[in-house]
């Protein structure tokens, strides 16, 4: 989480910023932020003209350890869950739409001018089970949370007006903020639980918690990122999926 968006805190995020259940049968759908080298061309970029999470760059990179936090929690109370990693936000919905989704799950954290706090979840009107959904969420996510401002609103992105699932839009905290940065760095498995917590609290599914304990292991280190990326090349080919880089004197 560097460049444009990122401060010198946040960039220690990426690496650690994390099938049914008995009383519901559904399915949940989870993406990240994807943009292009045109993203100031985009609707996005006209009203955001700050370049960020292009895809090939290390601010796209996704961390396999927030992706497999997520997932392990949602799986472990019984949830179905694909992960969007599609290049576009089109091909995200889509795939979301044609799998049949029940839930839109969309995950970020935030940025502005590096002194707000907070977490903020959009959803598509204050009515519907998408706001249902994300006041859960909120509820499960607020109390671990460092922020004072933090809020559900109206936005209508386009995921949350093209997926056919309710969607919940979560902006967990603001990570160009030093302090939101060094808390997002340290509790990317709370912030899983704590989604997988409002879930589980929307549907009545009984949240189940983690007992398991998980280690990383570190296999070099590296002045110059190039470096480090080949060997997470050579990591990955050789059956290590999860490998990832880490980088910012976390």
């Amino acid at each position: 989480m560097d460049g444009a968006l990122g401060t010198a805190e946040a960039q220690a995020m990426v690496p650690l910023a994390a099938e049914k259940i008995a009383a519901f049968s559904g399915q949940i759908f989870v993406t990240y932020d994807t943009h292009f080298e045109n993203y100031l061309d985009t609707a996005e970029g006209k009203k955001l003209p700050v370049k960020h999470c292009v895809k090939g760059t290390p601010g796209w990179e996704l961390d396999a350890a927030i992706a497999k936090a997520l997932e392990r929690a949602l799986i472990r109370c019984g949830f179905a869950v694909l992960v969007g990693l599609e290049d576009s936000m089109s091909q995200r919905v889509n795939r979301s739409n044609a799998w049949e989704a029940d839930l839109h799950l969309c995950v970020h954290t935030n940025a502005h001018d590096g002194t707000v706090r907070g977490t903020r979840l959009f959803c598509y009107d204050l009515e519907g089970e998408g706001y249902r959904a994300c006041r859960a969420v909120m509820d499960a996510l607020a109390p671990i949370t460092p922020g004072e401002s933090d809020s559900i609103s109206v936005l209508h992105f386009y995921e949350v007006t093209q997926a056919k699932a309710p969607t919940v839009y979560l902006e967990v905290a603001f990570h160009d903020n030093p302090e939101e940065a060094a808390w997002i760095i340290g509790h990317t498995e709370q912030i899983a639980e704590a989604v997988c917590l409002g879930v589980c609290r929307h549907y009545g599914a009984a949240y189940i918690q983690q007992t398991e304990k998980f280690y990383r292991v570190q296999v070099g280190a590296f002045r110059l990122r190039e470096n480090a990326c080949k060997l997470l090349e050579e990591l990955k080919a050789a059956g290590y999926a999860d490998a990832f880089v880490t980088g910012g004197g976390e």
